[in-house]
């Protein structure tokens, strides 16, 4: 995909524990949402809970996740 789209793949690492950390960062969002309310706009909050309630169920879907190093290439015409 990333040549495809005029990209030259330098390297990709798979990372292991980032599902444990957002799910710990999304739990404190949820633990806190009153003290978050009291220090935001609801707008920011409601923003928080709603990726919380979109992403945080796919965490552990067995997905891999991927730090992708790439730069485009220079293509010459």
């Amino acid at each position: 995909m990333l040549e495809r789209n005029g990209f030259e793949l330098i390297e990709a690492i798979e990372r292991e524990g980032v599902s444990e950390f957002w799910q710990s960062i999304y739990q404190q969002w949820t633990e806190n949402e009153t003290r978050l309310r009291q220090e935001f706009p609801n707008e920011v909050v409601n923003g928080l809970m709603l990726e919380v309630k979109q992403v945080g169920s796919g965490l552990f879907d067995g997905r891999p996740w991927w730090l992708i190093h790439a730069r485009k290439r220079n293509e010459k015409h």
